[in-house]
C-alpha cells in the first residue's frame, strides 16, 4: 500500500486564455497551483518533481508559498538514499550533492550515449535550484 500527498508550494494567479495554445473562447479565471508528490509505501519515499525555489518563482512571477524541500521535511523527508544507488547519465552538469530529477526513459537516455544499443536507462533530466 502506498500513501500519496500532494504538497502545494506555489500559486500563479491567471486566465484560462493564458493556459492554453490559441488561447480559450470561455476565458475566465484559471488560476494554478504548483506542488511537489511525495509517494511513500513499501519501505521507499520517491519524490515526484522537487519544485523551484522562492527566487525563480519570483522571476517567473509565481507566488512561493513554501519552500518544496521544507513541504518534504515535515513529512518525515530527508536527503538520504532509500534505496538501491541508480546510476544516471548526466548531460546537463550537476555537481557534488546537488539534488537531481532523474527519468527511466531507456530510449532517451540511449539518444543521450548516442547508442541505440547501449544498457542505458537513467538520465538527470533536472537540478534542483
Amino acid at each position: 500500500m502506498y500513501e500519496v500527498y500532494a504538497l502545494k508550494y506555489a500559486h500563479h494567479d491567471r486566465r484560462a486564455s493564458e493556459n492554453f495554445i490559441g488561447g480559450d473562447p470561455h476565458d475566465g479565471p484559471m488560476p494554478l497551483d504548483y506542488y511537489v508528490w511525495l509517494i511513500r509505501g513499501q519501505g521507499r519515499e520517491i519524490v515526484v518533481d522537487t519544485g523551484f525555489s522562492a527566487a525563480m518563482a519570483a522571476k517567473r512571477g509565481r507566488e512561493h508559498l513554501r519552500c518544496p524541500a521544507r513541504s518534504l521535511q515535515l513529512l518525515g523527508v530527508d536527503d538520504k538514499p532509500d534505496g538501491e544507488p541508480l546510476l544516471a547519465i548526466d548531460n546537463i552538469g550537476a555537481g557534488a550533492r546537488d539534488l537531481v530529477i532523474v527519468s527511466n526513459d531507456g530510449a532517451t537516455a540511449r539518444v543521450l550515449v548516442g547508442d541505440r544499443n547501449s544498457p542505458a536507462r537513467w538520465f538527470v533530466m533536472g537540478i534542483q535550484d
